[in-house]
């Protein structure tokens, strides 16, 4: 896989031979087809946010499901997929827990 890694503060390098791991327990493996660098993966990139390194930056993606690790449910190969950073306890924040349009996605 092609990655631009993070290996220290202001040192991002680009490889063209990065492995993952298969998917583990609740894991899901996503082959990423666009993504967007955010703010705050330049603060970790000059160092105002600590990060540990090596690390693959980069966390408002889409791509394609290409596996699962088992306890996944509601996630199958091929579904097309948005990734985003969400700790778990994000989900307890006011506006997620009032539901709205901004905080999360929504079907139609």
């Amino acid at each position: 896989m092609r990655a631009a890694v993070l290996e220290g503060v202001e040192d991002v390098k680009v490889h063209d031979d990065v492995e993952i791991d298969k998917p583990g327990v609740g894991e899901v493996l996503v082959r990423v087809h666009s993504c967007g660098v955010c703010h705050s993966d330049l603060h970790f990139v000059d160092g105002s946010l600590p990060c540990a390194t090596p690390a693959i930056l980069g966390h408002e993606a889409g791509g394609i499901v290409e596996a699962v690790g088992s306890g996944v449910t509601g996630l199958a190969e091929g579904d097309k997929v948005i990734l985003t950073l969400r700790r778990r306890a994000a989900a307890a924040t006011t506006a997620c827990a009032a539901s709205t349009r901004s905080a999360r996605s929504t079907r139609t």
